[in-house]
């Protein structure tokens, strides 16, 4: 919820009812599987060579837009980390 853009098309309250158990999860699934597609395109990328690729702080895909996102620096890191910290202590 800090660093990628996708959290901002979370619905709260529908968050909120799957963290306490009044909702079921959703499948994993769709996750999984985006994963494994990403891990296997790192792995033959560093196999022919080509420069890029995550570090050590991750990449993000984002599912709505379609794109891949670096994690967020600074002072937006820690201002939206605080509000996720707060929102999550709230549950």
């Amino acid at each position: 919820m800090v660093n990628s853009s996708s959290a901002d098309n979370v619905n709260m309250d529908i968050a909120k009812e799957v963290m306490t158990g009044k909702r079921k999860r959703v499948s994993f699934a769709p996750m999984v599987w985006m994963t494994g597609i990403l891990m296997s395109h790192e792995a033959v990328r560093y196999l022919l060579k080509k420069p890029g690729g995550p570090d050590v702080k991750g990449h993000f895909y984002n599912y709505w837009s379609a794109k891949v996102e670096k994690p967020k620096k600074g002072l937006t890191k820690i201002i939206r980390g605080f509000f996720v910290r707060r929102f999550l202590s709230k549950l």
